[in-house]
């Protein structure tokens, strides 16, 4: 069914001799150069098209699409494929450089297929194993879009995921907040589940200068008992404007969290 469907291909000179086809490929040393792969933790970029006999001939890469690959051990379709020392796919676990995902089962030595797109694997946090801490920003900019300085409940378009938990929440204020009299409000949180979850309603002209320009804390310090309550469903991360519209302002939320089950 899969087979090869050549996407974006470039020429590069090749760093050593490519003595196999279908190799892994990573950045060289030089913005001219690239390389077989040789670990999970290089710079993959695609698939290496052929062989080469000398350094420095140029070699095709194929940089999107779907190209074939040598297994370096056993893959099902649907496995993140990174490197292993030889350039040859294996599965990829969390956190290691992947080139793409393979399309077809086989083990090593075989030919497979892989649908190109370079990242870092990141796992599910649902799961039981070695994660990542999840990191949500978004920016509040009533400076620049005058329908965010309404009173209102403001969505900003970030969202964190069912049964997300909050852990560490800070926000850096850009520009200072004012409003006509600086009587306005605001309240950061998730809509629905905690709309002031993060920062608490506070006018701007609080003696605490909590939206003036700089680093602010949120309620999420790191500590157990100030925890953003888990959350119920996908939820959008939010600023709340009430008593006066905002006439200036920018900012960022930072919301670091782990995913429960």
């Amino acid at each position: 069914m899969f087979g090869q469907t050549t996407g974006l291909e470039k020429s590069a000179k090749c760093a050593a001799i490519i003595a196999t086809a279908w190799l892994i490929a990573k950045l060289g040393d030089d913005d001219d150069t690239c390389a077989q792969a040789s670990a999970a933790t290089d710079a993959l970029i695609g698939i290496l098209q052929h062989v080469t006999t000398a350094i420095g001939d140029d070699v095709r890469v194929m940089l999107s699409g779907i190209s074939p690959v040598v297994y370096g051990g056993a893959i099902t379709r649907g496995d993140p494929l990174t490197s292993d020392g030889n350039g040859k796919a294996v599965k990829a676990v969390a956190g290691q450089s992947i080139v793409g995902y393979a399309m077809i089962s086989g083990v090593a030595s075989d030919i497979g297929y892989c649908l190109i797109s370079p990242q870092i694997l990141a796992a599910n946090q649902g799961a039981n194993g070695t994660t990542f801490k999840g990191l949500a920003i978004a920016t509040f900019d009533p400076s620049a879009t005058v329908g965010e300085r309404t009173i209102a409940k403001h969505g900003l378009g970030v969202y964190l995921p069912d049964n997300a938990i909050v852990v560490r929440s800070f926000y850096e204020v850009l520009t200072t907040c004012t409003s006509a009299t600086d009587a306005a409000t605001i309240a950061l949180g998730v809509d629905t589940d905690s709309e002031a979850g993060i920062k608490a309603a506070v006018a701007i002209s609080n003696g605490a200068n909590a939206y003036d320009a700089g680093l602010h804390e949120g309620i999420q310090d790191g500590a157990v008992a100030n925890a953003l309550t888990k959350l119920t469903a996908l939820r959008e991360l939010c600023a709340t404007v009430a008593v006066e519209a905002l006439t200036a302002g920018k900012l960022r939320i930072y919301a670091e969290y782990v995913v429960s089950i």
